[in-house]
């Protein structure tokens, strides 16, 4: 079922109701669940996770997001955002997910008097820029393993490397087809599972220039080829300057399925932006 404006309230405790806003980033679809002045306990907080994975069975969107207050001080307000799975996981982050939140904060509450709103994650602080082309977030510096993994599917090898850009990914540019991405894409979240406990994220891409990709991304969580992926589009990009197929000076723009997305390596620290549209 696709997701309604009269879908969009969820009671969360006593007479607390949090109206969800939808996001459209290049086909990445999100729920925005804005919680940062409700400190919920620990068994309120599982509540009402449960709560938003009952929503997220029933309404056809990628992830939920939701915010919570880390701290706040006289230059940051510090901001978790927890991505919500439809399998009933948690992932470490998502980089649509963030420059939707990034818009959402912007419209919601404006400049504010001498604060800005941060993401905080295991990598790091994610900050967001705002100007005339959009909203940039800061997603950081991608590490790139230098192993090579083999995955074997109908007696052919494919080379991947494993990229940790707050999400981890496994990036190849032997091929670019979406079929054979699922097929490689399910195999690995299955047989690997020991390696990759909580799954994997797989991509393909292919340059079409010295400044432009065209990336696919088996998301997990989905367990399908999602409409874009900016963590999947940022460590694709890793591996191709890498590689040395594109510049690591300039911006790179990103093909996928949903639009074009693009990334500013800016001394190996990259930031990722890209339309969005709120409802």
């Amino acid at each position: 079922m696709m997701w309604q404006p009269e879908q969009q309230l969820l009671l969360l405790r006593n007479n607390c109701n949090i109206k969800s806003i939808y996001a459209d980033a290049c086909g990445n679809t999100f729920l925005i669940f804005d919680c940062m002045n409700y400190p919920f306990t620990n068994q309120e907080w599982e509540e009402v996770k449960e709560k938003i994975w009952t929503i997220l069975r029933e309404v056809h969107v990628d992830d939920a997001l939701v915010l919570r207050k880390v701290q706040e001080d006289d230059l940051n307000i510090v901001l978790k955002m927890h991505v919500l799975e439809p399998d009933r996981t948690e992932a470490d982050f998502c980089g649509n997910g963030a420059r939707s939140v990034g818009l959402y904060l912007h419209r919601k509450y404006g400049a504010l008097h001498n604060q800005q709103f941060v993401l905080v994650s295991h990598q790091g602080v994610h900050e967001f820029k705002y100007g005339n082309n959009g909203i940039l977030v800061k997603m950081g510096a991608p590490l790139l393993s230098p192993e090579k993994l083999i995955c074997n599917l109908r007696q052919a090898n494919y080379i991947f490397r494993f990229v940790d850009c707050v999400e981890p990914h496994l990036v190849t540019y032997d091929f670019f087809d979406a079929e054979l991405l699922s097929q490689i894409g399910q195999q690995i979240n299955g047989s690997w599972k020991e390696r990759f406990p909580r799954g994997i994220n797989v991509n393909c891409f292919r340059c079409l220039d010295q400044q432009r990709l065209e990336v696919l991304t088996y998301e997990r969580g989905i367990y399908a080829i999602t409409k874009a992926c900016g963590t999947g589009s940022l460590a694709c990009t890793k591996v191709a300057i890498d590689q040395k197929f594109i510049t690591s000076d300039l911006t790179v723009k990103i093909q996928v399925l949903g639009g074009e997305l693009k990334i500013d390596p800016c001394n190996d620290v990259f930031w990722l932006g890209g339309p969005v549209i709120l409802v």
